[in-house]
């Protein structure tokens, strides 16, 4: 009876000992994570950060492109009216100049030129 109660001292010493020594396994474990886990989130942070200054600077951007365009568009239309005056003035010049074929070719026959 001596010699089970001596195993089960021994057992039990030995459990504890496995205990103690898992514990502190786990113990580093649980360390080991949680500094992964505060790097994980310090480059999170700095993810997100980098997002945000990302985000301002195309903001900055679209604010500029903005009046670029509305400058543009205000050219087109300066340049769609000077178009419109030259072909008008291109019109007007093509039916004088028909004209004056018309009158040359009449001045032609009246005097009895031939081409």
């Amino acid at each position: 009876m001596e010699d089970n109660r001596e195993q089960l001292a021994v057992s039990s010493s030995e459990v504890k000992d496995y205990m103690e020594i898992e514990r502190n396994v786990l113990r580093d474990d649980l360390e080991n994570l949680n500094l992964r886990y505060g790097n994980l989130l310090k480059k999170q942070m700095k993810h997100e950060l980098e997002m945000d200054i990302l985000r301002m600077e195309n903001q900055d951007l679209r604010e500029l492109k903005e009046p670029c365009a509305d400058h543009r568009d205000v050219e087109i239309v300066t340049l769609l009216r000077i178009n419109r005056k030259l072909h008008v003035g291109k019109e007007e010049k093509d039916l004088e100049i028909a004209r004056l074929r018309e009158e040359i070719r009449t001045l032609k026959l009246r005097f009895g030129v031939e081409d």
